[in-house]
């Protein structure tokens, strides 16, 4: 398996949240991403994440998040971004 094909090609965290872009090329060359938002938390020792969050604290992180990934691809898909980890 290649690890560089399976990296993200763009990634934020703000506080707990994590958002992570992934770019993927389809057969007639054109490239499309899937992005993934997950929160980490604590359980015990145990360090963990998930899809979930909660209230206005982790919206407000999503939302960062969110902004700043919006900002990377269109930077990326107008030829001024570049192909590497983003995180600010």
């Amino acid at each position: 398996m290649d690890n560089e094909k399976n990296r993200p090609c763009f990634e934020k965290r703000v506080g707990s949240i994590r958002l992570v872009i992934f770019e993927n090329v389809a057969e007639n060359g054109k490239p499309w991403h899937n992005i993934s938002i997950t929160r980490s938390y604590r359980s015990g020792t145990e360090w963990k994440e998930t899809a979930t969050f909660n209230g206005e604290g982790d919206l407000a992180q999503v939302g960062w998040a969110i902004f700043s990934a919006l900002d990377w691809l269109r930077n990326h898909q107008s030829g001024n971004g570049h192909h590497e980890n983003s995180e600010e």
